[in-house]
């Protein structure tokens, strides 16, 4: 698959890079309280879900900003 469709197929509204990080960051921690018991889960489940999630939301707000930005040049 050549680089510029790659980059279509990533291509999501602001909403669902928030959705999607949310998700990640309200799991990650959910998971680590409830089996703090378990070392393994703190190891998997601390970067594997907060990590990923910090760039989605990030990615969220740049994709938010763009989005305004297009609006904001469309109403002029």
């Amino acid at each position: 698959m050549p680089p510029a469709a790659a980059a279509k197929l990533m291509r999501f509204d602001a909403t669902v890079y928030f959705e999607m990080g949310g998700f990640a960051l309200f799991f990650g921690p959910f998971f680590l309280v409830f089996l703090w018991d378990i070392p393994l889960f703190i190891y998997l489940c601390g970067p594997i879900t907060v990590i990923p999630g910090t760039i989605a939301i990030a990615l969220g707000i740049l994709t938010w900003r763009r989005e305004q930005a297009a609006i904001e040049f469309a109403t002029c």
